[in-house]
């Protein structure tokens, strides 16, 4: 990843970039507070890199990656085509989804 020399996050309405993390674990025999720690990783990751104002909003589901009729990856759908969003981040591509749909992202 790119430091904060390299990368300036450019936020759409040139005052706050609006940030959406998206945590999954994939059963409810986990941990749920994997889901608490994912999200907590990824503002730091995006704190180290921009000194802006940042607002976060978080999906977090509990289900398979490999199910792609999940409501949760429909609202990260519906929320990136919305424009509205500057940066998406996850700990990993695969808590967003897995296989071929993960490179549609």
């Amino acid at each position: 990843m790119n430091r904060k020399s390299d990368n300036v996050y450019r936020p759409k309405d040139c005052k706050v970039t609006r940030v959406l993390i998206v945590a999954r674990i994939s059963t409810d025999k986990q941990d749920p507070r994997s889901l608490e720690d994912q999200e907590a990783y990824c503002q730091n990751e995006v704190k180290q890199e921009y000194e802006g104002q940042i607002t976060f909003e978080v999906i977090k589901s509990v289900g398979s990656g490999e199910h792609l009729d999940r409501k949760e990856l429909d609202e990260l759908t519906d929320a990136i085509e919305s424009g509205m969003i500057d940066v998406v981040i996850s700990e990993d591509l695969g808590r967003i989804c897995r296989r071929n749909r993960a490179l549609d992202f």
